[in-house]
């Protein structure tokens, strides 16, 4: 089965991103960007490839909070550091009362549970708070 999803990319990075979301896909085989504008995402794959779930996937923005015991100010530059590089995050702030909550906003996948194991083996204690779908307006 061949699937062509039309894609707005404005970087590599972003390229890159989109790649990794379709090859994820079950019964995904390849991956590949065609057109003039190298615009086209082609995946081919074996059995129904989920066209709809993939591109779902390519728009999907997710917030995520975890709540982060910080002693120091280095324990806060450590757990931004950590937040900001990993795949997909777009942006991070503090939130919260005492601004012990981090709020990570990301696009395509943001792997939430293995954030929060990161900063809890790096800084300390953090608590997987919320994870939530992004709604544009």
């Amino acid at each position: 089965q061949k699937v062509v999803i039309e894609v707005d990319m404005k970087n590599n990075k972003h390229r890159s991103k989109a790649l990794e979301i379709a090859l994820l896909k079950n019964g995904v085989v390849s991956v590949a960007f065609k057109g003039e504008r190298k615009n086209q995402l082609e995946i081919i794959g074996e059995g129904i490839v989920d066209a709809t779930g993939i591109a779902e996937n390519l728009r999907k923005k997710q917030k995520v909070i975890i709540e982060v015991k910080m002693k120091c100010k280095k324990c806060r530059s450590k757990a931004l550091a950590i937040a900001v590089g990993k795949k997909g995050v777009t942006s991070v702030a503090f939130k919260g009362e005492s601004k012990n909550q981090i709020e990570v906003i990301g696009e395509g996948i943001v792997d939430a549970a293995g954030l929060a194991e990161m900063l809890r083996k790096k800084v300390g204690y953090a608590n997987l708070v919320s994870v939530e779908e992004v709604r544009e307006r």
